[in-house]
């Protein structure tokens, strides 16, 4: 896997970081914490300032690890990135398998940065 970002965990909730893929270079993304209508809506809409491309899902793992399923919308990736957001050595990475037509946000549940 590729890393395509790392994050940190404001006391807001929200996660701010980088993200650069071959075609997105977001120097200041925020994923912010939002109030779901339905069991089916993101947990997070991700910025890059007022422009929204993506959202990201709360989950637990089979091992009971906590972490954020990502969607970012890159057209680099055909129809868009699918990834997880887990914590790692303390920050949060955004981890891309190339070997996939869908990619994974790395960076954590325990620890600072994960949700």
């Amino acid at each position: 896997m590729a890393t395509i970002g790392t994050f940190t965990k404001s006391e807001d909730g929200s996660l701010t970081g980088a993200i650069k893929t071959l075609t997105l270079n977001v120097k200041v993304a925020q994923l912010r914490p939002v109030d779901k209508d339905n069991d089916k809506a993101p947990d997070y809409r991700i910025f890059s300032g007022a422009i929204e491309f993506g959202a990201a899902w709360k989950k637990t793992s089979r091992e009971n690890n906590d972490y954020l399923s990502v969607k970012l919308d890159d057209s680099g990736f055909g129809s868009g990135t699918l990834s997880q957001l887990r914590n790692r050595h303390g920050e949060v990475e955004t981890r891309c398998d190339r070997g996939r037509p869908t990619c994974a946000v790395d960076g954590g549940a325990s620890g600072a940065g994960a949700p």
